[in-house]
């Protein structure tokens, strides 16, 4: 199943060495008269995005992320200097009679290695009592860190480490902190992974549409979940299912069981696109949820220090 990606990988990487090469001799022979050559650069930054370094990627669907598609995810981080790009990812949920939906655009990126940096700004519309508002649910940033790679006796294991920072209308007054453990064993009939978050600081003061937008970000005060993934190579289709139970931010308010269903799938090389379906299983109400994304990864090499269009002449 690898072997596709990394053949691929080397074509593109070969073929980016082509270009920069002509690029290079473009601009040595051109320099005293048309300066640095910043247009060859960024022509070559457009092809680096668009064209084969897609080949990368063709093994994303297998790597699950938080909320791509179930809040459980994966111990695997991005490749070092990889990027991905979370185009369209919507979620809509019903809670207490009330629809909610949420718009989770973002972007992670293979900073160093072993470590991954996500990015994210929630956008939500919220219809509670007849009446429908549009805001920013605050700025999520996190950093995934690999810990130890999975070895035939011990599962991978992951931390993250995230911060939901205060911004927009159904933001929180105050930052959170939220650290989450990750482990992730591969099986015979497939991948197992169980997940841990805990979440600092106080949820008395958080408003109705502050609550709302940390369930949007996935905080609560603590959650602990399990998920399984089926993976289909000839299909390039993973299957996942999950349970989970979490206790709210405010204090006054109760745990709840919660279970889902997902898959992804690639669509091609680079373009991902994930589904879920989520279902309170508690006799409390009949809150459900629903979500569908569309993700691209890639390999810049624009984006790796001291290569591309970081390089100094």
């Amino acid at each position: 199943m690898w072997l596709p990606a990394f053949t691929g990988e080397a074509m593109a990487m070969k073929h980016i060495s082509r270009i920069e090469a002509v690029s290079e001799n473009s601009t040595s022979r051109s320099k005293t008269r048309s300066g640095p050559g910043a247009f060859q650069r960024f022509i070559s930054l457009l092809l680096l995005l668009f064209a084969p370094t897609a080949a990368f990627a063709q093994a994303d669907y297998y790597n699950t992320d938080a909320s791509r598609p179930l809040r459980v995810e994966d111990a695997q981080v991005l490749r070092l200097y990889s990027l991905d790009l979370y185009l369209a990812p919507l979620a809509f949920e019903r809670v207490a009679g009330s629809l909610g939906l949420a718009a989770k655009p973002g972007v992670a990126y293979g900073l160093v290695p072993l470590t991954q940096l996500q990015f994210g700004i929630p956008v939500l519309y919220d219809k509670t009592g007849g009446r429908g508002r549009l805001g920013i649910a605050g700025a999520d940033v996190s950093l995934l860190f690999a810990l130890r790679s999975e070895s035939p006796s011990m599962p991978a294991i992951a931390t993250r480490v995230g911060v939901l920072l205060p911004a927009g209308e159904f933001g929180p007054a105050r930052t959170y902190t939220s650290m989450k453990a990750i482990a992730s064993r591969t099986l015979p009939w497939g991948r197992l992974h169980v997940n841990g978050q805990y979440t600092f600081g106080s949820g008395d003061t958080l408003s109705i549409a502050a609550l709302r937008g940390a369930s949007a970000n996935g905080l609560s005060r603590w959650w602990a979940g399990a998920s399984v993934d089926r993976a289909l190579p000839l299909k390039s289709l993973l299957l996942n299912a999950s349970v989970l139970h979490e206790q709210p931010l405010a204090t006054n308010g109760g745990g709840w069981w919660r279970g889902a269903g997902g898959f992804r799938y690639q669509l091609s090389p680079s373009f991902v696109l994930d589904g879920s379906i989520g279902l309170r299983l508690d006799a409390r109400d009949r809150s459900w949820s629903f979500g569908l994304g569309l993700s691209r990864a890639m390999a810049v090499r624009a984006l790796i220090p001291g290569i591309g269009a970081w390089v100094s002449h």
